[in-house]
């Protein structure tokens, strides 16, 4: 009988994190029997059909005091659905959901709690405003303690939460798995071909705050003399309506194109001539992985985590760009928040056809560890062992 584990995450809304998730749940579905847990009923990507879900259907609020106060109430469900369902691991993804997980610890579950972060957690949480940052650093402290692993997707993530909030229960590093020959498959679909009539920047992720759209836009308004264009693919959020706007009044509406949001991000990566990550942070981004795998070459900030130990590898992970350009070994790194270089760095790329060249040849070589089945594997191993 195959051993039954949950996989509890706030939805599988387009985003990084829902998407390892999703991929996990096909991966490991004849390896274990997998519960899949949600606070709220969406689901964007692709999961099997037959999949056990359970949903909370947690009513959405932005008070602060509400979201806290109501973590017991869903910790202690939590756990009675656990005890119900003879659940024996339990894996969650992003913040609210470890919460719960952890804190289901304290009334008593008996399942073992596996934490996956894929955020640079002191980063983000300084992005949430004083009062949540206070009230998170308290949450994340307390209850991150409690769970039996936590694993992180960056060697970065990982530092940040022994140094700066002194977790010290076991980690593990498992980097995101990347479907390298499902990334191959779904790029040759076709596409609108008046997206790609000039060399063709692109960025794919949701309109967050982090994301940091605004400041591509100020970048490639410096470069506009070129023959260039800039297509943006993903959700709708909170800047989107800003960032239309700020396209408009800069008068760009015939230069940058939205494509909106797509599972497969890949026919568009595939087609165009560099990938531009804009993030005032992130935590192992999936997208620069997916980009390089589709042999982009790619501009990133450098950002708290994920870029410079993708990118430059051989480097310290904990120095970041003040003031300069850094080609490095697999791609381009620029300061965050910079829009002046960071055009630079865009027009440098444009106008060097050798430099083009030179890192899509290098970038598949840059994610070949991360395929699907190498990280499954390690997926698999850490779950077997707390079973």
């Amino acid at each position: 009988m195959k051993k039954k584990i949950a996989i509890l995450i706030n939805s599988i809304e387009g985003g990084g994190a829902e998407r390892t998730a999703a991929r996990l749940l096909n991966e490991l579905k004849n390896d274990f029997d997998i519960h899949l847990v949600l606070l709220s009923d969406i689901i964007d990507y692709p999961i099997p059909e037959l999949q056990k879900i359970f949903c909370f259907n947690q009513a959405n609020s932005a008070n602060i005091l509400i979201k806290f106060l109501t973590l017991p109430y869903y910790a202690y469900r939590y756990k009675k659905y656990c005890k119900r369902n003879k659940i024996e691991a339990s894996l969650s993804f992003l913040t609210r959901s470890h919460y719960i997980n952890s804190l289901s610890k304290v009334f008593g579950s008996q399942t073992k709690i596996l934490i996956s972060e894929q955020a640079h957690v002191s980063t983000y949480l300084r992005s949430l405003g004083k009062l949540n940052e206070f009230v998170s650093k308290f949450l994340t402290r307390k209850l991150y303690s409690k769970a039996d692993l936590v694993i992180t997707n960056a060697v970065l993530i990982k530092t940040d939460l022994q140094e700066e909030f002194g977790i010290v229960v076991p980690f593990e590093v498992v980097h995101n798995p990347l479907p390298l020959e499902n990334i191959q498959h779904l790029s040759l679909e076709p596409v609108a071909e008046h997206f790609f009539k000039d060399f063709t920047f692109i960025n794919v992720g949701s309109f967050r705050p982090q994301k940091n759209h605004a400041l591509l836009i100020e970048a490639f308004d410096k470069i506009r003399h070129h023959d260039c264009s800039l297509l943006l693919v993903g959700k709708e959020g909170k800047n989107e309506l800003l960032i239309h706007q700020k396209v408009k009044d800069l008068k760009l509406d015939n230069r940058i194109f939205f494509a909106g949001f797509d599972t497969n991000p890949f026919k568009y990566l595939s087609k165009a001539d560099c990938f531009v990550l804009s993030s005032d942070f992130e935590g192992f981004p999936n997208v620069l992985q997916e980009a390089l795998a589709c042999h982009l070459p790619v501009i990133s900030t450098d950002c708290k985590s994920g870029p410079r130990e993708i990118l430059a590898p051989g480097t310290d992970i904990h120095q970041n760009l003040r003031s300069s350009i850094e080609l490095a070994e697999f791609g381009i790194l620029v300061p965050v928040n910079d829009a002046v270089l960071l055009a630079k760095a865009m027009a440098m790329i444009l106008s060097d056809h050798n430099l083009q060249f030179r890192y899509k040849e290098k970038a598949f070589e840059s994610i070949k560890d991360f395929d699907t089945p190498l990280i499954i594997d390690k997926f698999r191993k850490i779950l077997s062992r707390s079973l």
